[in-house]
């Protein structure tokens, strides 16, 4: 076999691998507490397109499932505020996850889950 038809193979190979990855689209979301208790997420992805219909999952610190959902179709979830410390996993397929801490959204304040807090 020639040495420059397995080079240019791989050459090639590595081009289509690294090519799609680029393509990819990496999620993200930003969350806001809003009235009531009520935790508003926007969903998008990393070139500003809606991220609609996403499976969006809310975890206790201990990874239990605390409630499930999906982004509507202007990619927006929401959520009542847990009383206990959470995080917000959005999941758009595999190598497409994101993950909101409850210290990273807007409008919680960080004594929220000190002990003996009640809502």
């Amino acid at each position: 076999m020639n040495m420059n038809k397995v080079i240019a193979g791989f050459t090639l190979l590595g081009a289509v691998l690294t090519s799609s990855a680029a393509w990819a689209h990496v999620p993200v979301s930003r969350c806001a507490v809003q009235a009531d208790n009520w935790v508003e997420c926007q969903t998008r992805y990393d070139d500003d397109s809606i991220a609609a219909d996403i499976l969006m999952g809310l975890y206790a610190y201990d990874n239990t499932l605390m409630s499930s959902g999906r982004s509507d179709m202007k990619g927006v979830f929401r959520f009542k505020l847990p009383d206990e410390p959470f995080y917000l996993l959005m999941d758009a397929g595999p190598g497409h996850v994101f993950e909101v801490d409850w210290q990273d959204i807007d409008g919680i304040n960080r004594q929220l889950f000190a002990i003996g807090h009640t809502f």
